[in-house]
């Protein structure tokens, strides 16, 4: 008897087993599934209102999509051993993208999408399926947007938080502020000051203010001009390169920040003038001058202030602004663009210097200076500071002309000291 109720329990376990395994694989219940959807409905809207360039509905479809496929492999050819589903299945569920085809629209038939596949998939997360349509979406935007996982978020947030860009700006250290160590200056010689600025850091304007101030007291009250070094500048603070800016301008506008939406723009304006700066000014930039310092450079140029030498900058001239999406994810996408007081776009441009010289030609007078020649070993500083001292004034229109003699003098020095045997030199 004992051994017929054991065998009765082994064949409804056999049975229950076997039942089980012929059932429709599916999803486990999800009390998520809102969440997950409602993630997807955030970042396609952020994207869709406030993405610097405006993306139509059927494009961020087309991406969603285009995530999903190479996550979930849906393609046209289906074998059931693979339990994909085939694209030509999913057709109906998504309309026809015509002109009136809206936020809304993409946002119910990715709903019906995402029903469909959670009862046809094998192995489907509700989670995946809506981080790969986001990250679908993020990868055909600029290199500049990301799609951040909660650790991603925490991390970003240990270092940085981002605030509205029409009112002060971006990227300043959670944990206080530092001592600035990114500010160096020192006289050149006949009261020339050469100030090098690393990045634009929390009071980079205060510091380079104060010593500039010093410098001037140290040269009996008078400076005869400034060589302020933006070279390999990475950027940082704009609201430092704003005051940075302002040091030496009366009045007008430093730089235009254009988005979509008006809490994305803004203008930003000299708003305490600064001390009579009478003296005059070359700033140096190169190819790795990004962000923050072609701000500067541009605006000074613009303004007829400075005179900016050297090679066309990096072109980072754009906003990024971080948005949480829910359950602790995030994107960071580009909303609005850097524009100079003269109106040029910095992104994927640059400044472009009022004279230019090449890292070779300067490597090439490097190389043939003697030493003790000059006050560095640098001779882009040294061309820089031979106009200065040439200058008769601060007036832009006169230190263009003798940068540019100066240059040209370096450059026939050169080919004499090669005796016109060497290679034809460079720009």
């Amino acid at each position: 008897m004992k051994n017929h109720r054991k065998l009765g329990w082994v064949f409804t376990l056999c049975l229950f087993l076997s039942l089980s395994c012929c059932k429709t694989p599916g999803p486990l219940p999800d009390p998520a599934i809102n969440d997950h959807l409602d993630r997807f409905n955030k970042a396609s809207r952020i994207v869709f209102e406030e993405y610097v360039d405006p993306v139509p509905a059927r494009k961020l479809k087309e991406w969603s999509m285009d995530g999903v496929s190479k996550t979930y492999l849906i393609k046209s050819k289906f074998t059931q051993d693979d339990h994909r589903i085939p694209f030509s299945e999913t057709a109906p569920l998504l309309k026809r993208a015509g002109k009136d085809y809206g936020l809304e629209d993409l946002q119910a038939e990715f709903r019906s999408l995402f029903n469909y596949c959670s009862e046809r998939l094998w192995h489907f997360s509700p989670g995946d399926f809506v981080d790969s349509a986001i990250k679908g979406i993020i990868a055909h935007l600029d290199p500049q947007c990301a799609f951040l996982s909660p650790d991603d978020f925490i991390r970003l947030k240990s270092t940085i938080f981002e605030v509205n860009p029409a009112t002060s700006l971006y990227e300043k250290p959670v944990q206080g502020v530092m001592s600035n160590n990114h500010v160096h200056a020192r006289i050149l010689r006949t009261g020339t000051v050469f100030a090098r600025v690393e990045s634009f850091d929390a009071q980079t304007a205060r510091i380079l203010e104060t010593e500039l101030t010093a410098l001037k007291d140290q040269s009996g009250g008078k400076l005869r001009g400034l060589i302020l070094d933006l070279r390999d500048n990475p950027g940082g603070l704009l609201i430092e390169a704003v005051e940075v800016s302002a040091l030496f301008l009366k009045e007008g506008k430093i730089v235009t920040v254009k988005g979509r939406t008006s809490r994305n723009s803004g203008r930003f304006l000299v708003r305490t003038a600064g001390v009579e700066r009478s003296y005059p000014i070359i700033v140096l930039i190169n190819q790795n001058s990004a962000s923050a310092a072609e701000i500067v450079a541009g605006a000074l140029r613009a303004h007829k202030r400075a005179l900016v030498f050297g090679r066309t900058s990096f072109g980072k001239g754009s906003v990024q602004a971080v948005e949480e999406i829910g359950n602790g994810y995030a994107i960071k996408i580009t909303i609005a663009g850097y524009y100079t007081p003269e109106g040029d776009l910095i992104e994927g441009r640059g400044v472009v210097p009022d004279v230019n010289v090449s890292e070779a030609f300067a490597g090439s007078l490097r190389k043939g200076m003697k030493a003790g020649q000059g006050l560095t070993d640098d001779p882009v500083i040294e061309i820089a500071l031979l106009a200065i001292e040439q200058t008769e004034s601060s007036s832009f229109g006169d230190l263009l002309p003798v940068l540019k003699q100066v240059l040209s003098e370096k450059r026939l020095a050169l080919k004499n000291d090669q005796n016109d045997a060497g290679p034809s030199l460079p720009n």
